[in-house]
């Protein structure tokens, strides 16, 4: 019998709980770590849509990339919406773990596995030399910078939709600029723009870039591709299910259906 505590300890050989952000909340977030799993159902949040299709599942154990809550909840109940969710999960006895930050800075982790899904060449992480913000202070290190084949930022902003199977990609700076040189971040990246920047790089693809965000960009020379959160993590799901398979070939493993919360029309 799989207990979740071993699953866990799997996960964290490879992405420590040490390596995660001091504001962020990993681990076991719900649920018990002696409990017996049969069956586990991966996820990038743990919002209401998932845990139903988890029941359906006949899921023991939720892994999912974001934490439920990262802030303290202040109570559980029914008319609150994360409330609403825990009450959920222990209701249907499923344990909920979050890999977060600690997996996307792993070696091998998930801003790595976006370089290789990019299919981009000779990729080291950010230096801490980079990793400063326009006054100078120490920022978060989660980039990476890496080699492309010469192209154009259109055709570059084209390539990575396709690849991340983006609904809808919006990119800055002139479309027919060369790129050779390209910066990633998973998720919301946008704060990586100064380790771009100082790494020389043509481009930052990442996701959540907002109007000043690009203003900024702009001012720095650095042109953006925004390829969507959602789009720049879910291959968490495809790694931890490939992962985990092989750590314990007798659990069964889905992964949810859902996909990012934008339409575009």
């Amino acid at each position: 019998m799989i207990k979740v505590n071993e699953i866990i300890q799997a996960i964290e050989s490879f992405a420590p709980p040490e390596l995660a952000e001091n504001w962020d909340n990993v681990g076991l977030l719900v649920g018990d770590g002696e409990q017996t799993v049969e069956r586990v159902f991966l996820c990038l949040d743990a919002t209401s849509e998932v845990v139903k299709e988890a029941v359906a599942f006949g899921a023991n154990m939720i892994i999912s990339h974001h934490p439920l809550f990262i802030s303290p909840v202040p109570r559980i109940i029914e008319q609150d919406v994360t409330g609403r969710i825990i009450r959920a999960l222990a209701r249907n006895d499923i344990s909920l773990y979050a890999a977060h930050t600690n997996f996307d800075s792993a070696p091998g982790g998930l801003c790595e596995i976006l370089t290789q899904k990019l299919e981009l060449r000779n990729s080291r992480k950010f230096t801490a030399e980079e990793c400063l913000d326009e006054f100078g202070k120490p920022t978060m290190n989660f980039g990476h910078v890496s080699s492309c084949a010469p192209t154009t930022l259109a055709e570059l902003t084209k390539f990575v939709q396709a690849k991340l199977n983006t609904v809808g990609i919006r990119y800055v700076g002139d479309p027919n600029r060369k790129i050779e040189t390209v910066a990633t971040c998973c998720g919301g990246g946008s704060d990586m723009l100064f380790a771009a920047y100082r790494a020389e790089a043509d481009v930052l693809v990442t996701g959540d870039v907002k109007y000043h965000g690009a203003q900024l960009a702009t001012e720095f020379g650095v042109a953006m591709i925004d390829a969507g959160h959602f789009e720049t993590e879910v291959m968490f799901c495809e790694f931890m299910r490939e992962f985990l398979g092989k750590k314990f070939p007798a659990l069964e493993i889905e992964n949810s259906n859902t996909r990012g919360f934008f339409n575009i029309c």
